[in-house]
């Protein structure tokens, strides 16, 4: 089987979807796992802020822009995507770099 390089860029939060916000009140009465009760309104108002600047218009245009092509293993279109992904992150202020692993991938 022949090897082939690979571009690899670990998103832990490419697929980011934001809870709806729809029952508010009631989420605040349920206890939140692995927080005090002091700290749950500490959290619960941090999620709230990061949830208010998701916008569904950029959720929308990044997966069509990432969905667009096949982008198997060592494809092109991967490889590209790993680049978008890593631009993006760099223009929000993360360190960001692509790492290259070597797999066997049949073909």
């Amino acid at each position: 089987m022949p090897r082939r390089s690979v571009s690899i860029l670990v998103l832990p939060l490419l697929l980011f979807v934001p809870c709806s916000l729809a029952g508010g009140a009631e989420k605040e009465a349920e206890p939140l796992l692995g927080f005090t009760a002091e700290s749950a309104a500490g959290q619960r108002e941090l999620e709230a802020s990061l949830d208010s600047m998701v916008s569904t218009a950029n959720l929308r245009s990044w997966m069509e822009r990432l969905a667009a092509r096949p982008h198997h293993v060592g494809s092109p279109w991967g490889k590209a995507n790993a680049e978008y992904m890593a631009e993006l992150f760099r223009s929000w202020g993360y360190e960001t770099r692509i790492e290259e692993f070597q797999v066997l991938f049949p073909t």
